[in-house]
């Protein structure tokens, strides 16, 4: 082959590439094993597939790693796509946000919003209405007395934080007395052991409990399971966040009283839709938010009447 050609076919095979991954939006969840993030990927997928654009989907395995999305943030960029969707596993995130920013490369936050980032928009659940929805249905279901367990999942994950702080507020707003548990984290076994554990050594029973996501409330779905007597007693009230088919079930049983579910297929799709704009549009646009809202789930919206 001549030295001109192969240095034309070079500078082709070079433009091709470029060109391709300008087209790329990357994604990037908090977690990876849950079925609420495989939504948000299915989502995301489809986003990418209306645009004609490919879709860079990557997590780590669970949420007690930040160091591991730090590093999947960095091989995303690598990607040199032409804009990225991340839900940020602190605010630690927002600095990898800030350099992408330098680049021109855009970015919009999922699921939770830890504040500070020079971010396009923002897609998920309002965390904090939704968190006190859940308070205000736990002292309407306790008529306003009682006591109730909050569990809490990790202090640096912005979205369960707003959930357990709203639903704190308008718990004892109404009258509830709310013990507030320790952080049990996201991995359904070792949170299912400190779960059991903070159960068994409660000095005087509870009339409810709340869970703020999903890996949470099967632990302590779990652990309850476990502790002879909790779950048959009925004015035990049981409100969990987020769903899956074993929640369901329990919802179907009786086990749990309401169950707040996200839209996690609209967070992904939503949020690849606001990336993909933010690359088209001026970088000093204003940052927009989009709430995309929750269902509560009761045992009468699932059983034939």
């Amino acid at each position: 082959m001549h030295r001109s050609t192969r240095v034309w076919f070079a500078l082709l095979l070079l433009f091709i590439f470029r060109s391709s991954a300008a087209q790329c939006i990357g994604v990037v969840t908090a977690g990876g094993g849950n079925q609420f993030w495989q939504e948000v990927g299915r989502g995301a997928k489809s986003a990418g597939a209306h645009l004609g654009v490919d879709i860079y989907f990557r997590g780590p395995l669970d949420e007690m790693h930040p160091e591991a999305q730090h590093k999947i943030i960095e091989a995303v960029r690598k990607q040199n796509c032409r804009a990225i969707v991340i839900a940020p596993s602190s605010s630690a995130v927002n600095a990898q946000v800030e350099q992408f920013r330098q680049q021109g490369i855009p970015a919009v936050y999922i699921d939770r919003d830890p504040g500070g980032a020079a971010i396009q928009a923002f897609v998920g659940t309002d965390n904090f209405k939704a968190g006190t929805r859940a308070g205000l249905i736990m002292a309407d279901k306790l008529h306003g007395r009682g006591t109730v367990l909050l569990f809490r999942m990790q202090d640096e994950v912005a979205s369960t934080r707003d959930r357990e702080r709203g639903f704190l507020e308008a718990a004892r707003a109404s009258g509830l007395r709310v013990i507030v548990g320790p952080y049990i984290g996201s991995d359904i076994g070792a949170a299912r052991v400190r779960a059991a554990n903070l159960l068994s050594s409660l000095a005087e029973p509870v009339n409810g409990v709340f869970t703020p996501n999903e890996s949470v409330t099967l632990a302590v779905l779990s652990a309850l399971r476990g502790e002879a007597g909790l779950l048959a007693r009925h004015e035990l009230v049981f409100i969990g966040f987020d769903i899956n088919d074993e929640l369901t079930r329990a919802v179907i049983r009786g086990q749990i009283s309401a169950l707040f579910v996200q839209h996690p297929w609209l967070i992904g799709y939503q949020g690849v839709i606001a990336a993909y704009h933010a690359a088209a549009n001026d970088p000093a646009s204003p940052m927009v938010r989009v709430d995309t809202g929750v269902n509560v789930i009761y045992r009468s919206d699932l059983i034939p009447h």
